[in-house]
């Protein structure tokens, strides 16, 4: 029937980006532990979850190639558009998790031509070159041969029960997270740099998925609602003072034009 095969056909899509879910997540998972072995010489297992994957580099490769496989013949759109997307992405996971948790999990502060610290334009060049190797290279000569010779009730079973993991594996990793939120909250100190301070000793007197959080985030800057109020009125104060500044002059102006109409009166 019609509609039966037509369900095939959705059921197929799904289980493909789920594939390349997976396989873009494990990517950028062993490059990002491949980096830490580099620069610390010893094994990290990066990003929040337990498993060897980073969820962030999986939904980034399924966007690119979802909406930029129709536009194969301009790479130097979909090179352009890639580092709009994937910048984006990161831009607002970070911003997420920072309101979820009250922590910055990556800091770009210190790279030029960034955005508030969360994205720059050194990694969003990366993610263009990324997204071109994706489209151009290892979807249609790995990834498409792979997934067109594997049996699709097969992926599908194996989809259902990876999906099943992955769900435990969400659900125990934020529960661990949302614990820093508890331990920065009991700090009482209104200052970014002494909350983190203090967590991360709290946190390598801990159990292991403790520590492992810390090693994969060395660079964390963890928040209280004090420091976050704090934050907050200082924002306002700014905006204040820009706003009596901006009255001054303007009153200033105001009494000079004044002035100069009683000469020529």
């Amino acid at each position: 029937m019609w509609w039966y095969n037509s369900l095939g056909d959705y059921m197929e899509t799904f289980v493909y980006y789920v594939f390349i879910f997976y396989i873009y997540s494990f990517i950028g998972w062993a490059q990002e532990v491949l980096q830490s072995i580099v620069k610390f010489k010893r094994f990290i297992n990066r990003g929040f979850l337990i498993g060897p994957i980073c969820p962030v580099y999986g939904f980034g490769s399924i966007m690119i190639t979802f909406f930029l496989k129709k536009y194969i013949d301009q790479p130097f759109f979909v090179f352009l558009t890639a580092i709009f997307i994937c910048c984006t992405l990161e831009y607002f996971t970070s911003y997420i998790l920072e309101k979820l948790f009250k922590a910055r999990w990556w800091d770009y502060s210190h790279m030029k031509f960034n955005i508030n610290g969360r994205i720059c334009l050194e990694c969003g060049l990366g993610f263009g070159i990324g997204a071109m190797a994706i489209l151009y290279v290892i979807n249609p000569y790995v990834i498409d041969p792979i997934f067109k010779h594997c049996d699709i009730q097969l992926l599908t079973h194996i989809t259902y029960i990876v999906l099943s993991l992955q769900v435990l594996d969400t659900v125990v990793s934020f529960s661990f997270i949302s614990k820093l939120k508890n331990i920065s909250n009991s700090i009482k100190s209104d200052n970014t740099e002494v909350i983190t301070r203090e967590v991360k000793k709290m946190l390598e007197a801990s159990t292991m998925p403790y520590k492992r959080l810390l090693e994969s985030f060395p660079n964390m800057q963890i928040n209280n609602r004090m420091s976050i109020i704090k934050s907050k009125l200082e924002e306002q104060k700014k905006k204040y003072l820009k706003y009596i500044n901006k009255t001054k002059r303007k009153y200033k102006l105001a009494k000079k034009t004044v002035k100069e109409n009683k000469k020529r009166i």
